[in-house]
């Protein structure tokens, strides 16, 4: 099916074109990603396997089993907690930054929702407008029309024939009552 089956115009056209383009390099840029775990994912196994295969040859390097207590990853400050110090500071500042950055989404949501709800009211209101105008260049074509003009010439003839008329039967009414 092509799309100016579907009505779209030129802009709408390019539009969704520029977005079928976007969405196919976004794909092939997700299979790239793939592509590069998998070999991660393969050099890792192949690492593992020279890893084991040494620990067969040197058993002296081979690890000890671990005891519960020796499981649990421990934090050990390198320098008397200078090191543990800056890594609290820098983590504090990231989420400092994150939360700052959080609010700043939600403001730009709020005022995109803001100027989408702005942009359907004027949409709707140049709507009506268009209604409108189109009503008021039909009816002045009316008018311009000749059975407008011929009906309104009649209307006024009949309307002075009428007050002629009210005028007579006045007469005849003030005669009646004296």
């Amino acid at each position: 099916m092509k799309m100016s089956e579907l009505g779209l115009n030129d802009h709408h056209q390019n539009e969704v074109l520029n977005y079928m383009r976007f969405a196919r390099t976004k794909s092939a840029l997700k299979l790239k990603t793939v592509d590069s775990c998998f070999q991660d994912l393969k050099g890792s196994r192949e690492l593992l396997e020279q890893i084991a295969e040494f620990e067969k040859t040197e058993p002296a390097c081979a690890p000890k089993k671990m005891t519960p207590e020796t499981n649990k990853p421990k934090l050990v400050p390198l320098n008397e907690g200078v090191t543990a110090e800056l890594l609290n500071k820098e983590i504090f500042h990231l989420q400092t930054e994150n939360e700052k950055l959080k609010n700043r989404i939600k403001t730009l949501e709020a005022q995109a929702t803001c100027a989408l709800d702005e942009k359907l009211k004027v949409e709707e209101d140049l709507r009506e407008l268009l209604k409108l105008q189109d009503q008021k260049d039909q009816d002045k074509k009316f008018e311009q029309s000749s059975a407008y003009r011929n009906m309104k010439e009649m209307l006024t003839r009949k309307n002075d024939l009428i007050k002629e008329l009210r005028k007579r039967l006045s007469k005849y009414e003030l005669d009646d009552q004296s």
